[in-house]
């Protein structure tokens, strides 16, 4: 007997991890994600979903996932300029030939570290080189914010890396127009413990009884997760004006699974 597929619809505009709540529950051998309807995907929705999809794996090991790819071109072309078809099919199947509606030329969007499932130091190394050859060369204009992008994407990676307790962490960095206006989005986002459960080592700190507790006293100067000199960093969304640039407004807008 053909196994009948579970069909979770993705929302018309997918913007964060919350947007695929429903995944950590499904079971089944099949699992089909319908983005036929969706018209916009934000980097924090997206690579999110990467991460639950890699915790889903380890969780359901055998399970299928089928993933059928928005009829809207410029998301299509969008997944493709930003490496997102390629990071899929780590944990997908297609539906449907991918090739259509792909061409990464009529993107809305330009990547500066393309998609990728990072597991230590030297990949993250290496997206910093790209980071810094993207900018030098496509956003020459905004090369004053190389240094806090950079720094940046470096914190959130080693968070993955040495405090997530994680098969590793997904990382996409892009710059689009929004509204008229450049926007620059870095998202880092890993199926590990949660700054939560890191805190928790520090037993001066395992009494923080929730998430958002958690990411308030992680942002307390010298909090540890534990007994030696590494620091937590907790990452806000937040959209600042860039200096030097009126119009222009960097992005910074993590997943956390």
């Amino acid at each position: 007997m053909t196994p009948q597929p579970n069909v979770l619809q993705a929302p018309v505009v997918v913007s964060s991890v919350q947007d695929f709540d429903a995944l950590m529950s499904r079971q089944g051998d099949v699992l089909t994600l319908d983005f036929s309807a969706t018209t916009l995907t934000r980097p924090a929705g997206m690579v999110g979903l990467l991460a639950v999809l890699d915790w889903q794996l380890r969780q359901q090991n055998g399970q299928r996932v089928d993933l059928l790819l928005p009829q809207a071109p410029p998301v299509c072309a969008g997944w493709q300029a930003v490496g997102l078809m390629d990071a899929l099919a780590e944990f997908c199947h297609w539906s449907a030939d991918p090739v259509e509606n792909m061409n990464s030329a009529y993107s809305p969007v330009k990547p500066l570290v393309n998609c990728v499932h990072f597991r230590d130091s030297s990949a993250v190394e290496r997206m910093l080189e790209e980071m810094e050859n993207r900018f030098m060369v496509e956003l020459a204009g905004y090369s004053s914010l190389l240094q806090s992008c950079c720094g940046i994407f470096s914190e959130l990676t080693a968070n993955t890396i040495y405090h997530a307790d994680s098969n590793g962490g997904f990382a996409l960095a892009q710059y689009c127009e929004c509204d008229d206006r450049p926007v620059i989005e870095l998202t880092v986002a890993d199926s590990g413990i949660g700054i939560r459960n890191s805190l928790a080592k520090n037993p001066a700190l395992v009494g923080i009884d929730s998430d958002c507790a958690a990411i308030r006293q992680a942002m307390t100067e010298g909090v540890l997760p534990w007994a030696i000199s590494t620091a937590v960093w907790a990452w806000p969304t937040s959209q600042t004006p860039c200096k030097g640039n009126r119009n222009a407004t960097w992005q910074f807008a993590p997943a956390m699974v």
